[in-house]
């Protein structure tokens, strides 16, 4: 599999932001920024622009 595929799945089934658990939001939301960098590097490699919002 793939790392878009599983970033989906897992922003399926969590909540990135929760207002009573700002620790588990803050390293929810450091994991998508990460994902988000990768991707966008990797599209890049490719010659892909990636989007800026979806």
């Amino acid at each position: 599999e793939d790392l878009s595929h599983d970033f989906h799945v897992f922003y399926t089934h969590n909540t990135i932001l929760d207002p009573e658990n700002p620790k588990l939001s803050n390293a929810r939301l450091n994991l998508s920024l990460g994902v988000q960098i990768v991707i966008k590097k990797g599209l890049g490699i490719l010659g892909v622009k990636a989007p800026d919002r979806m």
